[in-house]
């Protein structure tokens, strides 16, 4: 027996009259609900062109009136249903209901694109033909319903004062995450914050998903649940690094049972996108309060938008959708980037304007002289082979942008164990 799909959406009509009657009588509500409804929230064409009339007159500094609206739009092809929709409403309507209006305008347009997405899943399962079909059907509705949809409102400077002075005189109110190195914990006054974009950036095979893991580790000790996202190395490849970090202390039997027993979940699923990512980052911070989030790596994302975009957009893009996500869900998110010939972040700008922190690994040179100079003035040194580089902190100290590293202090000296995956302070 098929199984009966609710397709009849219920009618939502008189919400949106309200509303829009509330606005159109009183231009000023419009800003108590301007960042809580969009256009295409409205079920009737009429009343979506309303609200972008709306918008206009906003916009310019016009005030919305019934004589502006008749003046500006009334040869608009919607205006004369429009007009039949919201006629002799003013009556009946409770200005002071406003955000109520607004917020059975949006549940509503929420609940309608959750069913359109159930009936096509269900529409797409019955002719699909291989599993990869219902699959992606299955991907999309998990996105729509884990998307943030909330927007928080503004909020005056004296309570924001306030929040600053709470945390101040009590540190655990905001809460850092310590990485295992403690120049860098010192530097960054604690460890990662929530809310933050890090950045660790190397050039191929040099050490940013190790360096990585051993924060995940770190974190994980202490008992916050972590979230790697692999999506070059598999789930038992990358554990398996875990497993032989700890065995230089533990032995092999005691690194089993220490990396069982951390609270890191691992998704190497191929194919992503940044905005799945952030789609999981929502759904696994509120089912197992995850807090840290490791990208493994940015460049291996795939595309969210069009194929006209440039590649150095769709990068950017990504960065900004990873910032949001951390911004939004109260967690850190940890993205991993290549780096060019330069040691400059590759494909695009915006993923350091957007990080909160950016780490560069970057290996010491030889001690012999380069006949060619290829790579600038050398570090030499016998006391390490790594150097971890705090290239930009907002709001704390850093040891400056990757291209000072040869002139400068290089950063937090690091020595690699190989065998064993895994970086220590020098």
């Amino acid at each position: 027996m098929q199984p009966n799909f609710i397709t009849r959406i219920p009618d939502r009509l008189e919400p949106e009259r309200n509303l829009v009657s509330v606005v159109l009588d009183d231009g000023r509500r419009l800003l108590d609900v301007i960042d809580r409804v969009h256009a295409e929230d409205f079920s009737q064409p009429a009343l979506q062109a309303a609200w972008e009339w709306f918008l206009i007159l906003h916009r310019e500094g016009t005030k919305i009136t019934s004589y502006t609206i008749n003046q500006r739009f009334s040869t608009h092809h919607h205006f004369a249903t429009f007009s039949h929709l919201v006629r002799e409403l003013s009556d009946g309507i409770m200005p002071i209901f406003v955000k109520d209006y607004a917020r059975d305008v949006r549940a509503h347009a929420r609940r309608v694109r959750a069913q359109s997405a159930v009936t096509r899943l269900a529409v797409t399962a019955e002719a699909a033909t291989t599993v990869e079909e219902i699959e992606d059907g299955v991907r999309d509705l998990f996105e729509l319903c884990c998307s943030e949809t909330a927007t928080k409102s503004a909020r005056k400077a004296a309570d924001i004062v306030a929040d600053i002075e709470a945390a101040l005189a009590n540190p655990t109110l905001t809460p850092r995450f310590p990485t295992g190195f403690d120049t860098l914990d010192r530097m960054t006054g604690g460890g990662l914050k929530p809310g933050q974009l890090v950045i660790i950036a190397a050039r191929t095979g040099g050490g940013k998903t190790v360096v990585a893991m051993n924060i995940a580790s770190h974190v994980c000790k202490a008992g916050i649940p972590t979230v790697t996202f692999s999506l070059e190395m598999s789930a038992q490849d990358l554990v398996m690094r875990c497993i032989m970090s700890e065995g230089s202390a533990h032995g092999e039997a005691g690194a089993f049972e220490v990396v069982r027993g951390l609270p890191l979940f691992v998704d190497d699923s191929s194919n992503v996108t940044t905005r799945s990512i952030a789609a999981k980052i929502k759904l696994l911070a509120s089912r197992h309060q995850a807090k840290v989030f490791i990208v493994d790596y940015l460049q291996l994302l795939g595309s969210d938008g069009g194929s006209r975009e440039t590649r150095e957009r769709i990068v950017a893009d990504m960065s900004r959708t990873l910032k949001i996500a951390a911004k939004e869900n109260g967690v850190v998110v940890v993205a991993l980037s290549q780096v060019n010939a330069d040691g400059e972040l590759r494909e695009s700008r915006a993923i350091e304007q957007d990080a909160d922190l950016v780490l560069h690994i970057v290996d010491v040179p030889e001690t012999e002289p380069d006949p060619r100079n290829r790579n600038g003035p050398r570090i030499e040194t016998g006391e390490y082979n790594f150097f971890l580089r705090v290239s930009k902190q907002r709001g704390g100290r850093a040891h400056g942008p990757i291209s000072r590293a040869r002139v400068g202090a290089p950063g937090i000296p690091l020595n690699f164990d190989g065998p064993n995956f895994k970086f220590t302070e020098a």
